[in-house]
């Protein structure tokens, strides 16, 4: 079943972050932040899959205006599903959701997605769930 996340199930996101981000230090009262800006806020979306009445993976998303597409676009910014129930389907069934809820809505030009260089097997993933290699990406923290 997939369901919106809530405020009870932040350490089990925290957990699923962690198999994803296993080298960063996660910071729980900033999470919590984020979280609640997801729960939220009308520009952000978290749902979770869940069986076994345990999160088997989360789909967030938000949503930015852009001046290539003239107008709005929404981004699947982190999908996540334990190592233990991945490859069993869960992670396409978050895509689809997440897709169909954006599609059903109508405001939304396009979805992007961002997959880190050295996740090979995940662009595989989103290669198969139809989208495309189109861009680099660049970052510069902040100090």
């Amino acid at each position: 079943m997939i369901r919106r996340v809530t405020h009870g199930d932040a350490g089990r996101v925290v957990e699923l972050l962690q198999q994803l981000w296993p080298r960063k230090g996660i910071q729980h009262d900033d999470m919590k932040k984020v979280l609640d800006k997801y729960m939220a806020g009308p520009g952000y979306w978290i749902y979770g899959y869940e069986a076994e009445k345990v999160l088997w993976g989360i789909v967030t998303v938000s949503f930015r205006w852009t001046l290539f597409h003239e107008g709005e676009v929404a981004i699947i910014e982190d999908l996540v599903v334990d190592e233990a129930h991945r490859g069993k389907g869960v992670g396409q069934s978050l895509v689809r959701f997440a897709e169909d809820k954006i599609f059903e809505d109508r405001k939304a030009k396009a979805v992007e997605v961002d997959s880190d260089v050295h996740r090979v097997n995940t662009h595989g993933f989103w290669e198969h769930c139809g989208y495309s290699r189109l861009a680099f990406q660049f970052r510069k923290e902040v100090r």
